[in-house]
């Protein structure tokens, strides 16, 4: 595996950068200070475009939950209280072996409920086009090099913008291949 393998392989994982700055910027507070800094090149948000609307909906859940206890905590409710706030920093986001991988401490009043949040998250990304973002199960398939989930009109399109290389190292598979395949993956 030379170079141009890996070139492709970190090619195919790059979300929009504008949309990616304006992840961040809009829910800086939820991650590390490590993980804003980091500038090698990958970006933050190592995942593609198709996710980028189920990376949003689990910010910004977190964020109203977070903004919810610092209320509760202000005016406490007669059914109960929360007796701390919410402190959660997101280390890393990719995709890994086609699945969302969201990395992150939390304090242990609220891990259960996070813990919620990024497997509902994960979930749907295991039925979401990485590219194009389309949820058609008669469509969605996988890769067989590079696991990914892909619809067969995306995997055509990558084949023909990467060229013969990649086609040859990632054979597209419906998910009654994929679910042959690897056993480990629920589709």
């Amino acid at each position: 595996m030379g170079p141009l393998f890996f070139y492709i392989c970190f090619k195919i994982n790059e979300m929009n950068v504008d949309k990616e700055s304006e992840l961040v910027t809009k829910y800086k507070h939820l991650f590390e200070p490590e993980f804003i800094e980091w500038k090698d090149g990958l970006g933050f948000l190592q995942v593609t475009d198709g996710w980028t609307h189920i990376i949003e909906g689990m910010l910004a859940t977190i964020e109203r939950h977070r903004l919810w206890v610092e209320k509760d905590l202000v005016r406490p409710n007669p059914i109960g209280t929360y007796k701390e706030l919410l402190n959660v920093k997101i280390s890393s986001i990719k995709e890994k072996f086609s699945s969302l991988r969201v990395y992150y401490s939390v304090n242990d009043e609220h891990r259960a409920w996070i813990e919620g949040v990024v497997s509902m998250a994960t979930e749907m990304a295991a039925r979401t086009c990485e590219c194009c973002s389309t949820t058609d199960a008669s469509k969605l398939g996988m890769t067989s090099g590079w696991i990914t989930v892909i619809c067969e009109p995306c995997y055509d399109k990558k084949s023909a913008e990467l060229g013969d290389e990649w086609k040859n190292r990632n054979k597209w598979m419906s998910k009654d291949e994929a679910r042959k395949s690897f056993r480990f993956i629920e589709l």
